[in-house]
This record gives C-alpha cells, sequence and structure tokens, in this order.
C-alpha cells in the first residue's frame, strides 16, 4: 500500500534477467505498470495474507468503534505505545484517571495487555488521527 501511494510504477524479483529489467525500467518511466509474474505471485500472496489478517480483526474495529467518546483519547494515546503518564499529559488527565481508562479499555476492547490493543491496532489497518480526540479511523473496506 505504501509503495503504490509512494508512486511505485513496479515490482521485480531478484531473479529477473539483466535485459528484462532494462525493458521494464523504460516501461516503467512511460507511466506503465510493470510487474513480473513471479512478483505478481508474491504480490497476491501478500494480499490474500493482508485481507484474512485484516477480515480476522472486524470484531475488534467494531469494538473500537463502540467505544465511549471518553475513552477514545486515552485509546488513540494507548495505541500509538505511549505510557500512562505519557497519555495523563497529553489529554490532560489525572495518571490514575488514564490508569482505570487502561483498564476499562483492555476490557472492552477484550486485549490482555496494552501491547495487545497497540498489536491489533496495526494489523486491523485503524488509522490513528494526529487530533488525539478525534475518532480513530477505520480501515479502507477490501
Amino acid at each position: 500500500d505504501e509503495a503504490i501511494a509512494a508512486g511505485v510504477h513496479g515490482f521485480l524479483t531478484k531473479d529477473t534477467p539483466t535485459q528484462d529489467i532494462l525493458d521494464h525500467v523504460r516501461q516503467a518511466r512511460a507511466g506503465l505498470p510493470v510487474v513480473t509474474s513471479t512478483a505478481r505471485g508474491a504480490l497476491l500472496r501478500q494480499l490474500r495474507s493482508d485481507l484474512a489478517s485484516r477480515h480476522e480483526f472486524d470484531d475488534f474495529v467494531r469494538r473500537v468503534e463502540a467505544l465511549p467518546t471518553r475513552l477514545v483519547p486515552v485509546y488513540n494515546a494507548l495505541a500509538q505505545g505511549k505510557s500512562n503518564q505519557q497519555i495523563a499529559r497529553e489529554v490532560f488527565m489525572q495518571e490514575s484517571t488514564v490508569r482505570s481508562y487502561v483498564s476499562a479499555l483492555l476490557t472492552q476492547l477484550d486485549c490482555a495487555n496494552r501491547s495487545q490493543v497497540a498489536y491489533r491496532t496495526g494489523r486491523s489497518g485503524i488509522r490513528i488521527p494526529r487530533d488525539p480526540t478525534a475518532r480513530p479511523e477505520p480501515p479502507v473496506p477490501s
């Protein structure tokens, strides 16, 4: 996703013959998409894996979308791996309140620990907004 967003025009593998590389570079320079058959297989496998992974976390995404507004800023910071002290400073709460909110989040998101929140957030495709009080953005539909 990131490579395509950055403007990549093609994918080659290490075993692509030198002459083919030159032809592919010319095609990409002309704005044509270039994907060798080996790379195509790898891309499809990765796409399948990503799709399966996203669906694996559908329940987690639903739980995040259902979070009460008061927990959203704490979730956003927690999903970024911030400590309770950092979260308290960022959202202007007492650290004891943050601890209580983190505990509530772990329960509501069915996560065993804060690392699991960050992991599931990343794997699910949820995007954390820059504004700590804004709701997280759902994953791009697949």
